[in-house]
Parts: structure tokens; sequence; C-alpha cells
């Protein structure tokens, strides 16, 4: 009996420890359920005490998170309308799984200029406007999981974008609006539909480019243009053999080929390469 009191005090204790505390650590998060707009949960790294009681769409538009850094939003939502200029100082910025019924990037990132990184994962975006190049401080864009098939030029003016998420859309090839995005350091094309690579010229900065699972037959010369890449990823793709071109990398230092079975090469033509087969 004395050992299960002390058992239920000691958790006394730690609860009454964490309200005093805990819920002034900025970094804490929480999630809150159906709020505006259908919107199934919004997690917020910010103050726990600040969020009792109240209703996400409360809190998107409460004007009380003008120096919150980052944002999740998921789930069945209907973004028509929504706001989110309070969230001045917001760096980064989540949708998972959020239906964008007409295809295309709520209206109110565009506003959102101190983002850094963005993701829209999963959430049937069709396309890209040209506004996007508003968020000039945007190093890292995630956008797996979706219906795109084409870029805007206006990435090209996004000097600060290092790291571009492709992955799982409706490419067939190499986007020409890709070549001259030579700010960009790391790409993921995985988990399209890609057939050739005829006429890749850039971007040349690249040291990392992933294309595994596509529909890739076979590697073009015009590869060697990216002169800066180390890590080149063809997985599950449909290769038959290696060109020994690929020795004419000045960095090239992995090489994923696994899970193409039809795939057969000399690991010893290539002494500077770790390769994955």
């Amino acid at each position: 009996m004395i050992g299960m009191r002390n058992r239920w005090l000691t958790i006394f204790m730690t609860i009454c420890l964490f309200l005093l505390v805990g819920c002034n650590d900025p970094t804490l998060g929480t999630e809150i359920y159906q709020g505006k707009n259908g919107i199934e949960s919004v997690t917020l790294y910010a103050k726990l005490l600040e969020l009792a009681g109240k209703r996400p769409d409360e809190i998107l538009f409460s004007g009380e998170f003008s120096e919150q850094k980052e944002l999740r939003i998921s789930g069945e939502s209907n973004f028509a309308g929504m706001e989110l200029f309070d969230f001045a100082s917001l760096e980064s910025l989540t949708l998972v799984r959020c239906n964008l019924s007409d295809g295309k990037l709520p209206e109110f990132i565009v506003g959102l200029t101190s983002l850094k990184s963005l993701t829209i994962e999963g959430c049937g975006l069709m396309e890209i406007p040209e506004e996007i190049a508003a968020c000039k401080g945007i190093r890292e864009l995630y956008l797996r999981d979706n219906q795109l098939s084409s870029l805007p030029k206006a990435l090209q003016s996004m000097e600060k974008l290092n790291l571009l998420d492709l992955g799982k859309n409706l490419f067939t090839d190499i986007p020409v609006e890709l070549q001259n995005m030579n700010q960009l350091v790391h790409l993921d094309l995985s988990e399209n539909d890609i057939v050739t690579l005829d006429g890749i010229t850039g971007p040349n900065r690249l040291d990392t480019l992933n294309l595994s699972y596509n529909r890739i037959t076979q590697l073009s010369e015009s590869l060697l243009m990216l002169d800066k890449l180390q890590v080149l990823l063809l997985a599950g793709n449909r290769l038959t053999e290696l060109p020994e071109f690929l020795n004419g990398f000045a960095y090239l230092n992995y090489l994923d080929v696994s899970d193409n079975p039809s795939l057969s090469f000399d690991a010893e033509k290539f002494p500077t390469i770790t390769i994955a087969f």
C-alpha cells in the first residue's frame, strides 16, 4: 500500500514539475484535432499552456505565434481563405496528406517570406505557381508524392535553394528548368517515370542525384556535365550495362545500381567508385 502511495506521489510531483517548468520550454510540441477548414491535426512547437483550451482555428488566426519557427498541418484540409501572415517568423512549414482539391499551392504560402524549408507531401499538388519565387529564402523544398509533371521557371530565381525533392511524381524526363538551377546540391527524382537522361547538362553543382526507381535503360555521356557529382543513385531501373565513361567523373565515389535485374558489369573497371549492386 505504501509502495502504491509513493508511486502516485511520484507521478503527481512529475506532473506538477512539468506544468511549472516544462510548459515554458518553447521546444515542446502538441497536437490538436479537428480544426477550422477540416484540418485534422496541427502540431505547433510552442508553449503548451498557450494552447490549452484552444481550437486550431483560434491558434492559426490568433496572432499569438509571431515568433513561431515550425508548423506542421496534416489531414483532409480546405485552405480556401486561410492566411498565416501572423506567422511572420515561420521558417519551416510541412503539409502532409492535405488534399489540395484544385491541385494548386495554397495561396497563403507565398506570403511566408521567412521560410527556409517547405514540405508538401502526398497532397495531390499538380502545379507550382510562379509566385513561389517570393519565398526567396527557401533552402529545402520537399514535394514528394504529388502529381507534378513540370516545373515553373521561377524556381531558377530561388538562389538559396540547394535541396529539391521531386520523388514519386509524374515526371517522364529531366525537367529542362533544372538545367540552369546551379544552386542545387541535392536533387531527388526517384520513383517517377523517367526513361532517358539524354541532354542532361545541369545543375552543375550537384553532388547527389537520386534517380532510383524510374525506367532508365541506359546512361548518357552528358551526365559528365555534372562534374561535381559524388553520389549517383540508380537502383530499381532497367540498366543492362555500366559504361566506362563513368570513370570520367572526378568526384564520383558512390554508385547504387541495385535492383537492376538485367545489369551485368565488371566492378574492377571502376576502381575509384564504390558500387552497390
